[in-house]
This record gives C-alpha cells, sequence and structure tokens, in this order.
C-alpha cells in the first residue's frame, strides 16, 4: 500500500488534526514530521515514503532560516527523483522560490489573507479538469508574483494567476489554498462561519488533496 509523510514546518503549534482528517477519510497510511522543531531524523530514517506534503507554516521563504534550507536539501532530491509531492501554501511557495519564481507578500499593506474563496483550473490537474472551479480556504501573506519556465500554472483565484503550479515533466504540483483544511482551520482561520458553505469548502478541499493521493 502507498505512503504519504506530511511535512510541518509550522513552527509553532503542530497541524496534525488537519492531517489526521485526511487519514480517516482516505484510509492511506500517512506519517507525520515536524523538522522545523525536532529535525529530520524521523524522515531521514522513514523506512518508506511513496509522496510527500509540505504544510503550511507562519514562516515566509524569504527569512532563509536555517531548518528552512535544509528542508529544501532533503526535498528537492526527492521531487527531481520523480517521487510525488505536494506544496501546500508554504510549500508552495518555497518550492516555487527554489526554482526561481518570486515570492513576496500579497500586497505593500502585508495582511494576511483568511477566506475561502474560488478557484479556475486553466489545465487538468489532481483529478479536475480544465474549466473546473471549486472553493477553497486560505490564510497567507506572501504569494508567488511571477513564475520562471521550470513551471505551468494550473490554477488561478482572483488574487493570484498562480494559485496551482506544476513542475515540468515531474509530478509536483503546488498549491496557494489549504486542501488539507481541518473543520478548525476553515472555520477560524478561513472565516467560514456558514454551515452550507462549510460543507461546500472543506468537500472541495478533499476533492484536491485525494485528486493528489490517486497520483501516487
Amino acid at each position: 500500500m502507498k505512503t504519504i509523510a506530511f511535512i510541518d514546518p509550522f513552527g509553532q503549534t503542530p497541524v496534525n488534526k488537519c492531517v489526521n482528517s485526511f487519514i480517516i477519510k482516505s484510509g492511506i497510511p500517512c506519517t507525520y514530521h515536524m523538522p522545523s522543531q525536532y529535525g529530520f531524523d524521523s524522515l531521514e530514517t522513514l523506512e518508506q515514503a511513496d509522496a510527500y506534503v509540505i504544510l503550511g507554516s507562519v514562516a515566509h521563504v524569504t527569512e532563509h532560516l536555517e531548518w528552512q534550507r535544509n528542508l529544501l536539501k532533503f526535498i528537492i532530491p526527492k521531487i527531481e527523483a520523480g517521487i510525488p509531492t505536494l506544496g501546500i501554501c508554504y510549500g508552495h511557495q518555497l518550492i516555487a522560490h527554489h526554482y526561481g519564481c518570486k515570492v513576496d507578500y500579497i500586497d505593500d499593506s502585508k495582511q494576511k489573507r483568511e477566506e475561502a474563496r474560488e478557484v479556475k483550473f486553466e489545465m487538468d490537474a489532481l483529478g479536475k479538469k480544465k474549466g473546473d472551479t471549486l472553493t477553497l480556504a486560505y490564510a497567507h501573506a506572501q504569494m508567488v508574483h511571477t513564475i520562471s519556465d521550470k513551471f505551468e500554472h494550473f490554477m488561478s483565484s482572483e488574487v493570484s494567476p498562480y494559485d496551482g503550479l506544476k513542475l515540468k515533466g515531474l509530478p509536483c504540483w503546488l498549491v496557494q489554498p489549504h486542501p488539507e483544511a481541518s473543520e478548525r482551520f476553515i472555520k477560524e482561520d478561513a472565516n467560514v462561519s456558514d454551515d452550507k458553505f462549510f460543507n461546500k469548502v472543506i468537500n472541495n478541499s478533499y476533492e484536491v488533496l485525494q485528486g493528489f493521493a490517486n497520483e501516487l
């Protein structure tokens, strides 16, 4: 059976609730790692990981912290070896920045945007077809402003045309929204209070994460 290693670079409190929600729904064996706080031993000694998911963080890629550099040293060889990888929010920005994309604050206010917003698929990706739309949870202050020729973009929103990126020729997808979002995250961090709208967001979120799992 395929396995997924979730890498949590949050740095303050763990987001294992988001990971647990996915495990319960999917039944896929997953492991959880927090190298920003506890180092890379659990990842480096992991017997099996068929895919990696890099989650969000309060850190910014422009800080160039030591653990960020170590995370890149770990994950880039995995990506370039063809191991399926999904970068979410911070993970999206970290890998994009490494491959030459410009990452900076959304605007001059440097304010975090915490909301649910609609995305549109610009090409087939993660189980969705070109033209499909979903509503997903967001919580971020920085984003990808320009992309390098290493990428093609597959998902856009009203805020950015680069909310979904794929490395050309490799099974690596990057998304700015949070498809791993738990109930608490959607309600408290993305400010979704209406129950009907919440159900739409959490179901849409799971579709994206399951779409990645189906690539294994």
